[in-house]
């Protein structure tokens, strides 16, 4: 497949073109060594890794450019293929052509295969006949022994002719049959040994055997030296040159169809030998004979056709048989499809000769039985909605193509209709079903879709339209099911009902999306693009929206007039994985039944559960409302295997045990394992802040990535909040309350985990500072009703207005106005003063202390100069606050070990920068306040290029047995290592990663970094933490995405979004291989900022720089030069901690202490804290020849407090074995393709971190 466009998607989420090889024999063939090539001058090109393709298997190759050849992964070559055509060839370890499409196969068509329709089947194959040649000898004594029956005798001198063998002396009525006379040698004898070659090209393809055997007196068969066959014989295993048959045949006997298929493992490829003992009866016998035939049933791959565009592609399984094929000619029509007003004459083009085209109007897919023959062109004047397809002689066809006209009527009301929005018209055109669907199903109803785009901020209804396709819809909803006004399920459709993807402005391209009537409860017409747009600028997905006046056409004959509108509705995308959509990993598979794949990802709700859903209730029944569960959104009832649904539950019912434990908040133990709390904050508050109706047991999703925790979202269903109508309270925004009207739950004291969890402090605190971060930003007062009136002008006033008119849903509310303005103005009100009264009612919700006042707030100012920052406390009788950003207090309410404490109005002198957290507290310390945090920058600065530069990526780490978590994947190893290359303070506060570069868009919120100093960007905390300890801290995680194997751009970008440092590593030229998986990480090794930088491999070094830093930093550039000349080389002096640049130091690695005056020989030498990246192994000789390792036995290692003082000590009683020792130290690189030094580990509890 060579024009891949969504098919298939390789395991970097790209959809690649990709071929695939077929064993067209019974054996396994080892492709070690053969090749792939576009290039029929270059057969080498791309080299197979020792793979073994299985009897009959396939195998699926991308064609990405990505050179992947693990065998244990994907494999993926070093071209791609040419949607155009081009050669491909394959070839064996000779470099032998094997299959080739030469000169090149032909242009591709998209997401169709083009290759070879295959068919097994069982031949039988006479292997040995009537007529077959045949060697015979009479033996006159034992020497022959058995070996004349195996396939490497040599017989060349036998006596040779054709079967049937034998004689006759008496005449009888067969002797005529006989081709090869063996009176001469045979007579008078006990037996003659026949041997009879046969060729079988594949062995292991042969399903049965079977034998039919004339004979007389008596024979014993043998295959390839193994017995096979024996009749009227003595017991085979007694035989003998000397030895007659067992009884006296009168005439030859016959054994018909013998079943030898046990006797199968005998064959081989090549010439096999059929060998045969034939016997008289006795020293007088007058007739010898052997007449044999020896069948096979032989399993065959045949091509059934040269190579053709296939039906449907099956990668991974066997092609069909010549029924899959499909022929290339599609159906074009000369007119485009859309709406139109004036007649035309319809002409259908594009069959081959000998070919015809058949075609529908009913929406059914053409076939031989329901279709039309197309024979002259077709008049057109009424709406037409037409599918037609090529056929040949053979009854095969072509893909279908569809085009649908929509007639316009001629009325003035019609041809006057405009809009600033866009219209969407949907024609019913379903070949099963009648009418626009009013009941709620999930069965669709196929329709023809017109999309009118304004030009000019004005949309006709005459057209013309930008957008036309197929499409099903059907009634979606719960309770809005019922409304009159119905909301609907709208899907775009290929040719196969497949969902295909449409590209519409305001949204990722897509084919699911859903149509909200918004009746009764929101006539602002608001809610749901209020809502999203307010959760994507908390940084979490949520569904894009635009508005349309809809108009609908009950059959696929009517024309489209004014008369068909059907109402304003808001188009969203449905919650959908990928594609720009919910930025997880592709949903679970059937084959995804073990861990990691087992983990992820789904999509998952508190919701009504439809009938192709899976859905069950947590251990401790939530939710704990009729008919409501959760469910299981993807995948599906169908496709989801009970190991899936098993842990799915048996996730979400760990979280729900934890949260009633003990301790649920503990950092290591608690809720935050199986959670991502701050994405169940953000979901809360959505929900409460809204005052949504649903809140947790309706519309209520979450998600869990593959290796990830759970989240909660996407938001979903905001129609009854904001002050809905419906209900008494709806009669003026009643702001005052915590939940939404008298019968909805209340969001805080809950008897579920979400009330559990906000019965614990820690949660509490990190809630209501979340809150009012967010009231400092996105949900302020100021940005609230800025994103109101920004989406009100996207809505005009007069679509809004044709809607109450449609449906009579008039805004009631005589404050602010009975118009769709009004409603905006009350809605406006709403959104500002229920966040306010928020504000002012929080502490009715929590037990949390009003935050510390910070004075001065912020702060830039010069070095040297000292400032003083006063801590007051409206609440408390103690302020704990750090100067390193991190939280003062625990999550079991105490301290932190770091924090300081000061009474409230008391100062803090600063004479360094410092990022300020405060939180005030009671003497008891059970009770805290939200947070107050400031940053000071003393002789520092806000980021700016030329300040931070990309020092480190490990983009592919090796996932190794030691990792205890199954779950994890390779990715949640990765992170991205940041270094202060300024001569001052610098703070990343406001800095960013943007959208896809590398992963989730990211903002940071600090740290300050000193001079040389790292920040470090993870993936997965935890695991991070697993793996590098928990010395270094990530400054932030990415929540979604990651870095790719194949290679990609970094890029960080400043507050103003002015470029710091971008980075496009790749995994081939220049880029060491070893870090594509291999366990190192890509190291820089120069500093200049704004100029191209240069990479090396070492194992990963997360915040505190490696050798290539060290050296790069110093403009260093070679590991074994030496720099300052002082005679050590300068990866020795980095091992040291010595200084590169500086003679005076003689390196550190001088050795000294040396003593052999009889008290002992001892030698020291230094090694520098935070080295894991440089191994070292101290090496004695007696000869400054023959070099080994020291024995570590001798070796102890003393911290310093500035590094290691390593001592070899050998005792005077041993000194005599030690006439002459040279000692020397040796240094390397350390990557994860080499050994490490042979030094031992040091055993002081002070040390810092290990040599």
């Amino acid at each position: 497949m060579a024009e891949n466009n969504g098919f298939c998607y390789d395991g970097f989420g790209n959809a690649s073109d990709w071929l695939e090889l077929q064993n067209t024999t019974s054996r396994a063939i080892n492709l070690a060594g053969w090749s792939l090539s576009d290039n029929a001058g270059t057969p080498a090109k791309w080299l197979l890794p020792a793979v073994t393709l299985p009897p009959w298997g396939t195998l699926q190759i991308w064609a990405s450019n990505a050179d992947q050849t693990d065998p244990a992964g994907e494999l993926h070559t070093n071209f791609a293929l040419s949607k155009n055509g081009e050669f491909l060839g394959l070839y064996d370890a000779d470099r032998m052509p094997v299959h080739a499409y030469s000169p090149s196969f032909p242009p591709q068509v998209e997401n169709i295969a083009y290759g070879l329709a295959v068919t097994l089947v069982d031949d039988t194959r006479r292997l040995v006949s009537n007529t077959s040649p045949v060697r015979a000898h009479c033996p006159a004594d034992a020497a022959l022994g058995t070996v004349w029956r195996g396939q490497a005798f040599d017989d060349a001198d036998w006596l040779a002719g054709l079967l049937p063998a034998g004689y006759g002396t008496k005449n009888p009525s067969w002797v005529s049959q006989v081709n090869l006379s063996l009176l001469g040698i045979a007579q008078g004898r006990p037996g003659v040994y026949l041997r009879i070659p046969f060729e079988l090209t594949d062995a292991a393809a042969v399903r049965s055997l079977a034998l039919t055997l004339t004979y007389d007196d008596g024979a014993a068969l043998y295959l390839n030296s193994g017995f096979a066959f024996a009749a009227n014989t003595p017991s085979p295993e007694t035989l003998t040159h000397a030895s007659y048959s067992a009884s006296i045949l009168g005439d030859p006997a016959t054994a018909a169809a013998v079943d030898l298929t046990s006797r199968t493992n005998l064959l081989t490829g090549g010439v096999n030998m059929l060998a045969v003992h034939l016997m008289n009866c006795n020293a007088t016998s007058s007739d010898l004979f052997l007449k044999p035939s020896l069948d096979a049933v032989v399993r065959t791959l045949y091509a059934t056709n040269e190579p053709s565009y296939l039906i449907q592609a099956s990668p991974g399984v066997l092609n069909g048989d010549a029924s899959i094929l499909r022929l290339p000619q599609t159906v074009a029509y000369s007119h485009a499809a859309g709406i139109t007003v004036t007649p035309f004459t319809l002409t259908l083009s594009g069959s081959a000769p000998g070919q015809t085209i058949r075609y529908t109007t009913n929406g059914a897919v053409p076939e031989l039985g329901n279709s039309l023959l197309y024979s002259a062109p077709l008049p057109v004047s009424s709406s037409l909605h037409i599918r037609a397809r090529v056929f040949d002689a053979l009854g095969r066809s072509g893909n279908p193509t569809t085009a649908m006209y929509t007639f316009h009527a001629s009325d003035s009301a019609t041809l006057a209709f405009t809009s600033g929005l866009p219209i969407l018209v949907l024609r019913e055109n379903d070949p099963l079903r009648t009418g626009i669907p009013t009941v709620e199903s999930s069965i669709y109803t196929a329709c023809s879709a017109h999309l009118i785009e304004p030009v000019n901020s004005s949309a006709a209804l005459t057209g013309p339209a930008t957008l036309t396709r197929r499409a099903g819809i059907h009634v979606r909803g719960s309770s809005s099911a019922g409304f009159p006004k119905k909301p609907y399920a709208l899907t775009f459709w290929g040719e196969d009902d497949d969902d295909q993807k449409v590209s519409i402005t305001g949204f990722p391209d897509g084919s699911d999306f859903a149509l909200i009537g918004c009746w009764n409860y929101d006539r602002t017409y608001l809610h749901d693009a209020f809502m999203f747009d307010l959760s994507r600028q908390l940084g979490r997905y949520a569904p894009r929206t635009r508005w349309v006046e809809v108009f609908l056409i009950g059959n696929e004959t009517a024309n489209l007039s004014a008369a068909n509108y059907h109402g304003l509705y808001v188009l969203e995308e449905r919650i959908r994985v990928g594609n720009e959509r919910l930025p997880i990993d592709d949903i679970v598979t059937p084959g995804d039944t073990a861990l990691p794949a087992l983990s992820g990802s789904y999509l998952f709700k508190a919701d009504r559960n439809d009938p192709d859903e899976f859905y069950w209730r947590t251990a401790r029944n939530f939710p704990n409302s009729a008919g409501r569960y959760m469910v299981l959104d993807r995948p599906k009832l169908d496709e989801v295997q009970p190991a899936q649904s098993l842990y799915i539950i048996h996730a979400f019912n760990e979280f729900e045990n934890t949260v009633y434990g003990a301790d649920p908040m503990h950092p290591e133990t608690g809720v935050g394992r199986c959670i991502d709390l701050l994405s169940w904050a953000d979901f809360h508050i959505m929900k409460t802040y809204s005052m949504d109706v649903d809140i947790f047991t309706l519309s209520s999703y979450f998600h869990k990535d593959r290796g990830g925790k759970i989240m909660a979202g996407p938001v979903w269903d905001f129609d009854r909040s904001l002050g809905p109508y419906g209900y008494p309270e709806s009669t003026y925004p009643n702001v005052k309350r915590w939940d939404a009207w008298t019968f909805a739950s209340e969001p805080f004291t809950r008897n579920d985990f979400w009330g559990r969890l906000h019965a614990q402090p820690a949660f509490q605190r990190l809630y209501w500072d979340r809150w009012f971060a967010l009231r400092r930003g996105t949900l302020s007062n100021t940005n609230l009703a800025a994103t109101i009136g920004r989406l009100h002008a996207q809505l005009p006033e007069a679509a809004a207005t044709r809607d109450y008119v449609k449906w009579g849903q008039w805004p009631t509310n005589d404050v602010f106005g009975r118009t769709h303005s009004g409603e905006i103005a009350w809605m406006t009100w709403f959104a500002t003063n229920h966040a306010t009264w928020i504000d002012q009612n929080f502490k009715q919700k929590c037990a949390v202390l009003r935050a510390p006042v910070l004075d001065p707030a912020c702060r830039i100012q010069p070095a040297g100069e000292p400032l003083t920052v006063t801590l007051t406390a409206p609440e408390g009788d103690l302020v704990y606050y750090t100067l390193d950003g991190s939280d003062p207090v625990l999550w079991n309410n105490l301290p932190a070990p770091q924090a300081r404490a000061c009474r409230p109005g008391m100062s803090v002198q600063l004479t360094a920068s410092a990022a300020l957290f405060a939180r005030a507290t009671t003497r008891a310390h059970d009770t805290w306040s939200l947070a107050a945090r400031a940053e000071y920058l003393l002789g520092g600065r806000r980021a700016r290029p030329g300040d931070i530069l990309i020092s480190e990526i490990h983009y592919h780490p090796r996932v190794d047995a030691a990792d205890p978590q199954s779950e994890w994947l390779d990715r949640g190893y990765e992170f991205v290592e940041l270094v202060n290359v300024a001569g001052c303070d610098i703070s990343l506060a406001g800095c960013r990663f943007p959208q896809g570069q590398p992963a989730h868009a990211l903002i940071l919120d600090g740290p300050i970094l000193k001079p040389g100093e790292h920040a470090v960007l993870a993936r997965h905390e935890e695991a991070f933490r697993h793996r590098y300890g928990s010395a270094v801290t990530p400054v932030a995680c990415w929540t979604y995405g990651g870095l790719a194997d194949s290679g990609e751009t970094v890029a960080l970008l400043d507050a103003q979004g002015r470029v710091l440092d971008k980075v496009a590593y790749g995994t081939r030229g220049e880029w060491p291989r070893s870090a594509d998986g291999g366990g190192d990480s890509l190291n820089r090794a120069d500093f200049k900022p704004f100029a191209p930088s240069r990479w090396q491999a070492g194992v990963p070094t997360p915040g505190r720089g490696g050798y290539s830093e060290w050296f790069g930093l110093r403009g260093l550039t070679s590991l074994d030069g030496d720099a300052d000349g002082d005679g050590v080389p300068n990866l020795v002096e980095y091992y040291t901690g010595a200084d590169p640049l500086d003679p005076a130091d003689g390196g550190r690695s001088s050795m000294q202490g040396f003593a052999a005056d009889g008290t002992g020989v001892s030698v020291s030498y230094y090694q520098a804290y935070d080295r894991p990246d440089a191994w070292a192994s101290l090496k004695e000789s007696a000869d400054l020849l023959e070099w080994y390792d020291t024995d570590s036995r001798y070796l102890r290692c003393q911290d310093t407090g500035d590094g290691y003082l390593w001592t070899v000590e050998i005792p005077a009683e041993e000194q005599d074995a030690y006439p002459r020792r040279f000692f020397r130290l040796v240094v390397w690189p350390a990557t994860a393709s080499q050994s490490g030094g042979t030094l031992p580990s040091p055993l002081s509890a002070t040390v810092q971190s290990g040599p």
